[in-house]
């Protein structure tokens, strides 16, 4: 109900807006055309279109700079196999690895009487997701 108030509220605004602005157009169309008001609307020519073709180069600069790059609204997946041990000898144990790269939570144990790191993964929203 709240979405639908506030999309009305919103197309009432954009069409009264819309409305003004054709309000002024006419008051502006009444008058009579002078060689300051040419001058005038050249410049604001010249500025729009200056303005446009600055975003076009723009775009264009982003595009080729980020062209090689992968796209950021996917997830990454990792390429490097997973070790077996880490840095300072400790095997590693994960129980289901191939959730483990989309989790959002991961608990880390170390045994230390093993020497063994396991991961698995925790529902953020439980008392093991928060440290509890």
């Amino acid at each position: 109900m709240a979405v639908n108030r506030r999309l009305f509220i919103h197309i009432l605004i954009a069409v009264l807006s819309w409305a003004l602005f054709g309000y002024y157009w006419s008051l502006v169309a009444q008058r009579r055309v002078t060689p300051s008001t040419i001058h005038a609307i050249q410049i604001l020519l010249i500025l729009v279109l200056l303005i446009w073709g600055v975003t076009a180069l723009w775009i264009q600069h982003n595009r080729r700079r980020f062209a090689n790059r992968p796209d950021r609204r996917q997830r990454r997946r990792s390429s490097a196999p997973l070790p077996d041990h880490d840095q300072i000898g400790q095997a590693i144990v994960i129980a289901e690895p191939g959730e483990i790269a989309g989790a959002l939570c991961v608990e880390v144990h170390v045994d230390e009487a093993t020497r063994t790191k396991s991961f698995r993964v925790v529902d953020p929203s439980s008392d093991e997701g928060r440290g509890s």
